[in-house]
C-alpha cells in the first residue's frame, strides 16, 4: 500500500489524542484524580486533525455527508444498545424516556458533536476557498466571544462540563475548522526536509501552552479562583492543537513507524479510535470495583482491546459488503 501524504503524523498523533481520551475517563480509577487529564487536549488533537483531512471537498453533500454517517452512526448505535444490555434495562427503571436519551446524548457526545460538525464544515470548505474559511473562522471567533460573555456562568467552572455541553461543542467546532484551514494554507511537506527553526517554534508554543492550561486549571481546581479568565482553558487548548497540527506537518518526513508489533499496534489504535472511545464510555460506568492499578488495566485493556476488536469486525463486514 502507497503512503499517502501525511499518514506518518496523522497515525502517529490520533493514537496520542486517543491514549489522552482514554486516560481523562479514569477519574474514578486512579487514587488521585487530578491524575485523569487530557481529555480536552485529546479531543482538540483529533478534531484538528479531522479538518485537515477533510478539507478538500470535491462531491455532493448527500455522497460526501451519507460517507462519514454511515461509518459513525451504525457503530455507535450498536454500541449504545450493547450498553443497555450489559447494565440490563436498569436505566428505565423509574426513569424518563426522556432521561434516557439525554444520557446517551451526553454519553457518547463525541460521536453526536462529528455528526453536527460535518453539516457545517462541507459548506465551509466546498471549493477550497482560504477567503471563505477564513472569514467563517471570524465568525467562529466573534461568536465565542458573544457566548462566553452573555451566556457562560463564570462563577463557576463551565468551559468543560461533562456531556453534550453546547458551549463545549461550539469551542471543538472552532479547532475543526482550523485544522482545515491549515490543510489549504499549509500542505504537508514532501521531499524538503524538516525546518528546524519551525519545529523549535511550535514546541515552545506547545510547551507555553501547556502551562497556561495547567496554571490556570490549578486556579480553578485548586485555589477556585481565575474563573473569569477560564478561557485560557480553550485558548491554550486551541493554541496547542494547532502547534500539535504543524508540528506534524513539519516532522511528517522525519517521522517513521517502529517496525513489528509496536508499529502494527499504533496502526490499530489510531484505525480504531471511534471504537475505542465508544468502548471505553460504555464499559466505564459498569466497570466493577477494583483496586487500583488493577482496574486502570482492566479499563485500558478493555477499552483498546475491545475497540481494535470492534474495528475489524467493521471492516470484515464493509470488505464483504463491497464484494457482494
Amino acid at each position: 500500500k502507497e503512503t499517502r501524504p501525511g499518514e506518518v503524523f496523522i497515525t502517529i498523533f490520533r493514537t496520542i489524542a486517543c491514549l489522552l481520551i482514554i486516560n481523562s475517563h479514569c477519574r474514578n480509577i486512579y487514587p488521585f484524580y487530578f491524575l485523569a487529564v487530557g481529555g480536552g487536549h485529546g479531543n482538540a488533537i483529533f478534531f484538528v486533525l479531522s479538518g485537515y483531512c477533510l478539507a478538500n471537498i470535491s462531491t455532493t453533500f448527500g455522497r460526501w455527508y451519507h460517507r462519514r454517517v454511515s461509518r459513525i452512526l451504525p457503530i455507535t448505535v450498536v454500541v449504545l444498545l450493547f450498553g443497555v444490555l450489559l447494565d440490563g434495562f436498569k436505566l428505565f427503571t423509574d426513569v424518563e424516556f426522556v432521561d434516557v436519551v439525554c444520557l446517551f446524548f451526553d454519553r457518547y457526545w463525541f460521536a453526536w458533536a462529528i455528526l453536527l460538525y460535518y453539516c457545517f464544515f462541507y459548506f465551509i470548505f466546498l471549493k477550497g476557498s482560504k477567503k471563505k474559511v477564513t472569514i467563517a473562522l471570524i465568525c467562529y471567533i466573534i461568536g465565542y466571544a458573544i457566548l462566553y460573555c452573555l451566556f457562560v456562568d463564570r462563577s463557576v467552572f463551565s468551559v468543560e462540563l461533562e456531556g453534550f455541553s453546547p458551549f463545549k461543542v461550539y469551542f471543538y467546532f472552532g479547532v475543526f475548522i482550523v485544522g482545515g484551514l491549515v490543510r489549504l494554507c499549509k500542505p504537508v511537506r514532501q521531499n524538503n526536509g524538516a525546518n528546524t527553526k519551525g519545529i523549535v517554534w511550535c514546541i515552545a508554543i506547545l510547551v507555553l501552552s501547556c502551562i497556561t492550561w495547567c496554571v490556570e486549571y490549578a486556579l480553578i481546581m485548586v485555589f477556585n479562583a481565575g474563573l473569569n479568565f477560564q478561557f485560557l482553558i480553550h485558548l491554550s487548548v486551541f493554541i496547542f492543537a494547532v502547534g500539535v497540527l504543524i508540528l506534524g506537518i513539519e516532522l511528517n518526513t522525519s517521522l517513521i513507524l517502529p517496525d513489528g508489533k509496536i508499529g502494527a499496534l499504533i496502526k490499530k489504535i489510531a484505525n480504531s479510535t471511534l471504537e475505542i472511545y465508544l468502548i471505553q464510555v460504555t464499559v466505564q460506568p459498569i466497570l466493577p470495583p477494583m483496586a487500583f492499578p488493577l482496574n486502570w488495566i482492566v479499563f485500558v485493556g478493555i477499552s483498546l482491546g475491545g475497540g481494535i476488536a470492534l474495528n475489524a469486525i467493521y471492516v470484515y463486514i464493509i470488505k464483504k459488503r463491497n464484494r457482494s
